[in-house]
């Protein structure tokens, strides 16, 4: 169940669908919504305090990520798409299906095509459209080369993980538990 960290911004509420699991130590601030089998997990950070965060079925938005849609550049994050750890989307629109590695950066206005992968640490630039199916590594980012089957799979199998370990996790965060810590 949300608590104080779920939370408005002047008169930007959250909208979090009833399956989701957002980490006591992660922050939703604002215009965001959480649709069906989401997950935020510890010390992620989504802001929709200027504008629009908009978060489609099962996204898995992992440890300490950044969302913030800043005034004019709304984010959209389209469905099963896996955020890797410390990523930063900053008002950006990323396609179905991808995964954003560890530490990548995606700036304004920047659209990632559906079944895409943004490799760890990598930057891409504001206004950058990748094609669907791209790996895009390097700073600033280029695409390197298409998807390949083996690539497809790597992405359904790391969103499928998170969603397994989210719903542990909202189990366990569902429950009681302040029973367990008191002796």
């Amino acid at each position: 169940m949300p608590g104080n960290n779920v939370r408005r911004y002047k008169d930007r509420f959250p909208r979090v669908h009833g399956s989701v699991f957002v980490d006591d130590s992660a922050q939703v601030i604002g215009d965001v919504s959480l649709e069906e089998d989401c997950s935020v997990y510890p010390g992620a950070i989504i802001r929709g305090d200027e504008e629009t965060v908009s978060i489609e079925r099962g996204v898995q938005i992992m440890d300490v990520v950044f969302i913030e849609a800043p005034r004019g550049h709304p984010v959209v994050i389209e469905e099963e798409t896996v955020v890797g750890h410390g990523a930063i989307l900053h008002g950006c629109k990323i396609g179905e299906g991808c995964l954003i590695g560890i530490g990548a950066i995606v700036l304004e206005d920047a659209k990632i095509g559906d079944s895409s992968i943004v490799a760890a640490g990598a930057l891409i630039a504001a206004g950058t459209e990748v094609k669907k199916g791209s790996l895009v590594m390097g700073i600033p980012g280029k695409v390197t080369r298409k998807l390949n089957s083996k690539d497809l799979g790597n992405i359904k199998r790391a969103q499928k993980e998170a969603k397994h370990k989210a719903r542990v996790y909202k189990r366990m965060q569902d429950r009681d538990w302040a029973s367990s810590y008191i002796h």
